[in-house]
């Protein structure tokens, strides 16, 4: 072996037996997939509860026909005993509504409904349903409150939204109202204690097809 030929081979082996080979270029790091980059959670919307449900059963859903008869049997029932209607509208899928349905059948409220009311809870789906009576009462947000004499006259009407505007609704606030109905009264400086809204100003006479005179006894 030649002095050169040695040579070459001490140095390969001080090399480590393999020539050096240059490192990769640095390989930049892949991007995120949508499913892997951290978003804010979407809440989910809150479930209605199903129609065999407490609140389900309270909100009935009723064709405007059904609803027609339920209206005229609790009225005549509600002249029976020299009461008052109460209509609510609202629905299930509405927490407002069903904390108004739950506050109703707690006291004091339940007992002035038992002894001077008869009720009728009107399912309005996605405000889909019974557009006529929607019109008729101006509702426009639920849950509402309406509240007829003997006549089929508009005694009161309020809007009631405790969780949605966290007024703290009691049931001894809702008996108090119930014991003298009235329309909201517009305070500027701060909302009525049942966080009510605005109603219709008049009260005249129900005219509609809803209660003919043979159903008010005038015919």
């Amino acid at each position: 072996m030649s002095f050169r030929l040695r040579s070459s081979f001490v140095l390969l082996l001080a090399c480590g037996g393999e020539p050096a080979t240059p490192d990769p270029e640095p390989r930049a790091d892949p991007e995120p997939t949508p499913t892997a980059m951290t978003e804010s959670p979407t809440p989910t919307p809150e479930r209605a509860p199903p129609a065999d449900s407490e609140y389900g059963r309270i909100y009935q859903l009723r064709d405007d026909q059904e609803l027609r008869v339920e209206l005229q049997r609790a009225l005549a029932a509600a002249r029976e005993k020299d009461g008052k209607l109460l209509v609510v509208f609202g629905a299930e899928w509405c927490p407002d509504c069903r904390q108004v349905a739950k506050l109703l059948t707690e006291s004091p409220a339940r007992d002035v409904v038992s002894e001077g009311y008869e009720v009728v809870h009107v399912n309005i789906g996605r405000r889909d349903r019974h557009r006529d009576l929607l019109d008729r009462y101006r509702v426009d947000r639920i849950s509402t409150l309406v509240v007829l004499d003997g006549m089929a006259r508009r005694v009161a009407q309020t809007t009631l939204e405790p969780i949605s505007n966290h007024t703290g609704l009691t049931s001894e606030a809702l008996a108090t109202w119930l014991r003298e109905p009235r329309d909201p009264w517009r305070r500027p400086d701060r909302p009525d204690p049942l966080g009510s809204s605005p109603g219709p100003v008049d009260s005249p006479p129900d005219d509609s097809p809803l209660f003919p005179p043979e159903i008010l006894g005038g015919g």
